[in-house]
């Protein structure tokens, strides 16, 4: 489900950012590393709550390029309940190349 989705927004974004193959599979792992993560902290929901929350958050997920570096910007996990939690993650950016 949430590969998926991580792999298809990678595709998507391979043209507009230039990305090379090892660029794009670096970014769905650091992606899938993200999302695995944020499962995790969501394990005391159901399976369909989780899915829903994870496709969003996902789908919500936004990737540029700053100078030689690809930069992820996480959304907040959950709903908007949750959204003043510590439970988003901030931008993330890690030097390409």
């Amino acid at each position: 489900m949430a590969l998926k989705g991580i792999l298809t927004k990678t595709s998507s974004l391979q043209k507009p950012l230039g990305l090379t193959p090892q660029e794009a599979a670096a970014l769905v792992q650091r992606m899938y590393e993200n999302v695995l993560d944020a499962d995790a902290r969501l394990s005391g929901e159901s399976e369909e709550k989780r899915k829903q929350i994870l496709t969003a958050y996902v789908s919500q997920m936004e990737v540029r390029r700053e100078d030689d570096e690809l930069v992820i910007d996480y959304p907040p996990l959950g709903p908007p309940s949750a959204a003043g939690s510590d439970s988003s993650t901030p931008s993330e950016a890690a030097t390409t190349g």
